[in-house]
């Protein structure tokens, strides 16, 4: 899925939570119970993958330099499944993550061809 900015997020009007599941994820019990699952107040919620890390696709390294980063990944975190998510829509928007992820993108490519 895109990272839900601009054009994408305006269509979601009224809508505070989204379930997103890819077309070949298959449940074995009620997706309603998404609805209602607790975030503890963060604007996502996702299954990890610990068969792959963020070290094997991020430089951390890079992460250093890139201005404004301050997030509190580590090489050996396990990376979050995108097969299946959850949202607060609001909490989304109110924290700008979309467009964080987009700016942070955009800096970490220029430092790489630097």
């Amino acid at each position: 899925p895109e990272f839900l900015t601009g054009r994408t997020m305006g269509a979601l009007t009224g809508i505070h939570r989204l379930i997103y599941l890819d077309t070949d994820t298959l449940m074995l019990s009620d997706v309603g119970a998404l609805q209602s699952l607790s975030l503890r107040g963060k604007a996502v919620a996702a299954v990890r993958s610990c068969k792959q890390h963020f070290g094997q696709f991020v430089d951390f390294e890079m992460l250093k330099k890139v201005n404004g980063f301050t997030g509190n990944l580590r090489p050996t975190d396990c990376l979050i499944s995108r097969a299946m998510f959850v949202m607060d829509v609001s909490r989304y928007r109110s924290d700008n993550i979309g467009n964080k992820m987009l700016q942070w993108l955009q800096q970490y490519k220029e430092q790489d061809l630097m």
